[in-house]
């Protein structure tokens, strides 16, 4: 019964992770009526988070709390935990589908705005009587209130978006004395449908601009002027001191009590396009003063998202989080606005393309709550920015406990938020929270399905804790080389083929040959690059020494030797310098891949061969190749030639043909087109090679390599060149000799992969390519639309999905601010806490309790968990301190005997290794990896079982252990 009384004394409140994960329910129900696709939901379904509400009874709440911007949050979880959420601080990594319903719903539970102040919103009037008689109530009610804290009365509250601020118009809250000065009747008039009203509460809500209030003929209007206009004396109503950028006006002493007790401002922030945030226009106005009126603590925060870039426009420092305690919003993600993002990150638009997502998304939830303290950066969170921007010290200082006003407002940390779609970022993220033990929570999606992971420091296990063997961090690298290369059992393999041949032929290749050019000839195009390859040929050339000396040819030749490989100089060597030249590779291209390569592996394996048990090589899963031959009319084998030939001219800054209508639907003008490029042309004629196609389904991409670069790098003697090499390298020599050919060469740039723009021909040469190889193997071909999905990286994601899931985070999260401390051994925070499992199409929605960290024994009896860590300072100085030290003052304070130490992948100590005994004398950072920086250097050390050990267990891992470097007094020990 207490329950049903809980939630009866909520009923009127309103929590909006909870609306948005109904919302994301619903909308996936009426896709699946639409659509006539999936399961539908044919049952009740209840979902509550009882235990955001206050566990004490809740008092009654005057219309004032119902009708401001926080009101139904407020009835849901209670004032104190409102001013908890308000407190509290969070960094968020990535802004993506999941990441922008997060701040969406953040903005909403008014997160990291500190004290400032809620803005509330009315309900469309229905007619003008109704709308004289409510507001002459709001008036009325102002008046038989106390001169600076007048509750302001709304006719209805606007329940469907409460705590939205949707509308461009204001209107001042007033009392009594206000209505008197602006007139009797100046306010019993219309107040525009969504008009915003600021109360006395709001001293210090961020704002860059301010509204005029203008009495006209009895009507009141708004305007932009930047302060309030009493229109029948013509007077302005402002404070007689400018405010200046970044400047609060604390102090209203030398305004009259009269005004100081019944003038309120009324604010606005501009739009992020917007040229008002305090210009100095606005504080001329504002400094031509003739009445007192006083402005209620307003701060002024510029956000422009066209200003400069958000990592240098963030300035976010150590030492300005120490000495700000004001909570704050990071967010960070170095990706920019896709047009492939659209249709599921709300928070862009068409405009937004190619700009930073993290503040694009920062400015769009400044627009939902101004009074948000948000900040974003353009950084990845990886191991490369440990030591330099994301620090421990940084992390700690940003989410650790602010200095707030009250005991409780101080409860909460900070929290970190993921929102992710790579495995190695969630995993990297989740190691650094266990280190700091910082809770976080993750979430991902695929699709219909979604997942939610709370990890709270000492309770529960974290994202590193299970595995899933099977999924690997890329498709592509989980393919196995041979099947990638040579033996391609599915459609994916094709497409990922061709996604290879594009960074290869279009990326790599030009990136490398324009290094190499760059380092050679910065002076002479193609002069050094001619006489290092008729060294290497031993072929003399006139005037050598005076471009190059003996020793120095000698060592560039041996460089290049390595540098050039039979791949890039024939790279090198075929270049077109048109576009019939480019349509012509194009088509050696074509017999190559599809082709030749089919007649490569029959003669390889013909079709007879059989395995070393008798069965026969060609059985599924591979498949026997087909060559296939050219045929100018097929539409398939045209998007190939055009496709590759565009991607060729626009690396070559090559002009194609014009008058060529390369998206034309009719294949006999295309085909007409190829004739007339192709005329003359012959195609390379196939030649059996004897090279060795690797078969193994374990081997690798990198043994492969190894085995192509051992000739490239057989040191610098030129007779350990191969024929190929050789070839291409005269060849290499004759382009060079041929100006028109040199330009060509020296034009050539890289190409970056673009999925999003139709007008390149990027996802037609890779969904030509993988059809084509599809119909080689007898594979399935795949539509385009998939080509781009595959080849593009891109998640499948859904709105409704990413909307549920984001509201199941932010209730964990409410919750997570909610929590109370107790001295308990059962934390209520883990029983409150529930992670997540869902299937929208199924529909499937699993809620869980979060398993508990494990607890590990040690021989010392002593236990530890994943959040634990021991930190050894050293006992003398570190000029003598050495590794026996280091294994002496560890057995000191933990009774335990070190037999394995590492740092990261680096072995420092074996103990039954003979070689390892003579490391005990020498000193300890001498077998460290640091960097002069460094203030401590995390290992990981397994010791000795002991004598009651199981007979197959040798040691035992312990807890991670920090070796400090620079002890310093009050060090952060996590134990």
């Amino acid at each position: 019964m207490e329950f049903v009384r809980r939630l009866a004394r909520v009923s009127q409140g309103q929590l909006a992770p909870l609306c948005a994960f109904f919302g994301g329910v619903a909308a996936q129900e009426a896709m699946k009526a639409l659509t006539g696709s999936f399961t539908p939901l044919n049952q009740w379904l209840y979902m509550h988070c009882e235990p955001v509400i206050p566990s004490t009874s809740v008092t009654t709440r005057t219309n004032t709390d119902l009708h401001s911007r926080y009101g139904p949050l407020a009835i849901c979880i209670g004032p104190e935990n409102l001013q908890r959420l308000k407190n509290l601080s969070a960094f968020m990594v990535g802004c993506g589908a999941i990441g922008c319903e997060l701040l969406k719903n953040l903005a909403l539970l008014g997160v990291a705005t500190g004290d400032r102040a809620a803005i509330s919103q009315t309900k469309p009037m229905l007619d003008s009587n109704s709308q004289q008689t409510s507001v002459r109530q709001n008036v009325d009610t102002c008046g038989s209130s106390g001169p600076l804290h007048s509750p302001l009365s709304i006719s209805q509250p606007n329940q469907g978006g409460a705590g939205d601020v949707t509308s461009g118009q204001f209107t001042p809250s007033c009392n009594s004395s206000t209505a008197q000065t602006l007139g009797s009747t100046s306010l019993n008039h219309h107040i525009p449908d969504g008009s915003t009203v600021l109360d006395d509460r709001q001293a210090g809500v961020s704002v860059t601009g301010i509204t005029t209030l203008i009495v006209e003929n009895d009507q009141v209007r708004t305007s932009r002027s930047g302060v309030l206009v009493d229109k029948a004396s013509e007077t302005q109503v402002a404070n007689t001191e400018p405010i200046s950028h970044h400047s609060a006006v604390s102090s209203t002493s030398h305004l009259s009590e009269s005004h100081a007790a019944s003038a309120e401002v009324c604010v606005k922030r501009p739009k992020a396009d917007s040229k008002e945030a305090t210009t100095s226009r606005v504080r001329e106005t504002l400094a031509q003063s003739t009445k007192s009126f006083p402005l209620c603590g307003i701060e002024t925060e510029v956000h422009n998202a066209s200003g400069p870039s958000s990592a240098s426009r963030a300035n976010v420092n150590v030492s300005s989080l120490q000495a700000d305690s004001r909570p704050l919003l990071l967010i960070t993600d170095p990706d920019h606005i896709e047009k492939s993002n659209l249709n599921r990150q709300f928070l862009f638009h068409t405009k937004h393309i190619g700009l930073s997502k993290s503040a694009v998304a920062a400015e769009a939830a400044r627009q939902m709550n101004s009074a948000m303290r948000i900040t974003s950066m353009e950084e990845k969170v990886w191991p490369a920015n440990e030591k330099t921007l994301f620090t421990d010290e940084f992390l700690l200082n940003l989410l650790s406990p602010k200095s707030h006003k009250s005991a409780e407002s101080r409860v909460p940390s900070g929290i970190v938020l993921t929102a992710l779609d790579c495995v190695p970022s969630r995993r990297y993220v989740d190691t650094r929270c266990v280190s700091l033990r910082l809770p976080l929570l993750e979430s991902g999606t695929l699709g219909t399905k979604g997942h939610v992971q709370v990890i709270l420091p000492g309770l529960t296990e974290s994202y590193n804790s299970q595995r899933d063997d099977d999924v690997g961090p890329d498709a592509a690298e989980s393919i196995p080389y041979c099947t990638l290369k040579s033996f391609p059992t599915l459609p994916i393999h094709c497409v990922e083929w061709a996604r290879e041949k594009f960074a290869s032929q279009f990326t790599l290749k030009p990136e490398r040959l324009s290094q190499l050019l760059t380092v050679l000839d910065r002076s002479r195009p193609g002069r050094q690059l001619s006489v290092l390859c008729a060294s290497l040929l031993r072929i003399p050339t006139a005037n050598s020494d005076q471009l190059l000396n003996e020793a120095e040819r000698e060592t560039k030749a041996r460089w290049l030797s390595g540098q050039l490989t039979c791949s890039l100089a024939s790279f090198l060597a075929s270049r077109p310098i048109d576009w019939y030249g480019c349509v012509r590779l194009a088509r050696d291209k074509f017999e190559r891949y599809f082709n030749h390569k089919a007649r490569q592996l029959l003669h390889s394996f013909p079709p007879e061969t059989r395995l070393a048990d008798g069965t026969p090589f060609w059985q599924l899963p591979k498949r026997q190749p087909t060559p296939v031959e050219f045929r100018a009319t097929d539409p398939l084998h045209q998007k190939f030639l055009m496709s590759y030939s565009r991607l060729l001219a626009d690396q070559l800054t090559i002009a194609p043909t014009a008058g060529v209508d390369f998206n034309s639907s009719n294949a006999e003008d295309l085909a007409k087109h190829l004739d007339s490029c192709l005329q003359g042309y012959t195609p390379p004629v196939f030649v059996p090679s004897a090279k060795r196609i690797a078969t193994d389904e374990d081997g690798t991409f990198e043994a492969s390599v190894n085995n192509q670069n051992a000739e490239a790098t057989t040191g610098g003697d030129p007779l350990n060149l191969d024929e190929h090499t050789i070839r291409a390298l005269r060849t290499t020599l004759t382009a060079l000799e041929d100006a028109v050919k040199l330009r060509s060469i020296y034009a050539c740039h890289s190409v970056a992969f673009e999925k999003d723009d139709d007008r390149l021909a990027h996802v037609d040469f890779i969904a030509s390519a993988a059809n084509l190889r599809a119909v080689m193997y007898g594979l399935p071909v795949t539509p385009r639309h998939e080509v781009r999905r595959i080849a593009g990286r891109i998640v499948p994601a859904i709105a409704t999905t990413t909307a549920a899931i984001a509201g199941l985070v932010c209730l964990e999260l409410v919750k997570y601010a909610c929590r109370t401390p107790t001295s308990d051994s059962l934390n209520p925070t883990t029983h409150a806490s529930r992670n997540a499992f869902l299937n929208l199409a199924l529909p499937v929605i699993i809620l869980s309790e979060p398993a508990p960290c494990p607890r590990i024994r040690l021989p010392n009896q002593s236990e530890f968990t994943l959040w634990d860590r021991w930190t050894v300072e050293p006992s003398k100085s570190l000029d003598i301190y050495t590794l026996e030290d280091f294994v002496l003052d560890l057995k000191k304070q933990h009774a335990l005997e070190a037999t394995f130490i590492t740092q990261g992948n680096r072995m420092v100590y074996i103990s039954y290794l003979p070689g390892h005994q003579s490391r005990l004398s020498k000193r300890f950072t001498t077998l460290l990896d640091l960097d002069p920086e460094d203030a401590y250097v995390d290992l990981s050390i397994a010791y000795d079982a002991g004598v009651d050990a199981p007979a197959n267990a040798d040691y035992i891992h312990g807890p991670p252990v920090r070796f400090l470097l620079r002890p310093t007094r009050g060090s952060v020990v996590s134990s």
